[in-house]
C-alpha cells in the first residue's frame, strides 16, 4: 500500500484518456487464468513496462513500472498491476480535486 500511495503522490497530471487507457490494460494485464505460483518469465518485465509507456507515454510509465522487476509470479503480477490502478485512481490531482 505504500508503494501505492508513493505512485499516486508522484504521477502528476493524467489525461482522462490515458486514465481509461492504463485502466483497461492494468485490468487485462490482472486477469489471467494462469495460476497465482506460475513464475513471472523475466522477458515479461519488459514487454509490461513496453505495453504500458505506449499506453500511457514515458513519464506515467515510469512512475507505474519502477518497481516492477520485484514481480515474480503470477501472483505479484496482480499485485502489482492493483497497485498501479489504485495509484492512477488516487493520484494527487484527483485527491485534490475532491477536497476543494
Amino acid at each position: 500500500m505504500a508503494e501505492a500511495q508513493a505512485k499516486a503522490n508522484d504521477l502528476g497530471t493524467v489525461t482522462r484518456d490515458e486514465v481509461n487507457s492504463i485502466a483497461d490494460l492494468l485490468l487485462e494485464l490482472a486477469n489471467s487464468d494462469e495460476p497465482p505460483t506460475l513464475p513471472w518469465a523475466p522477458f515479461l518485465h519488459q514487454h509490461a513496462t513496453t505495453r504500458v509507456a505506449v499506453t500511457v507515454g514515458s513519464r506515467v510509465a515510469e512512475v507505474l513500472c519502477r518497481d516492477i522487476n520485484a514481480v515474480a509470479s503470477m501472483l505479484d503480477d496482480r499485485g502489482w498491476a492493483w497497485e498501479c490502478f489504485w495509484a492512477v485512481g488516487n493520484r494527487a490531482e484527483v485527491r485534490d480535486r475532491t477536497t476543494n
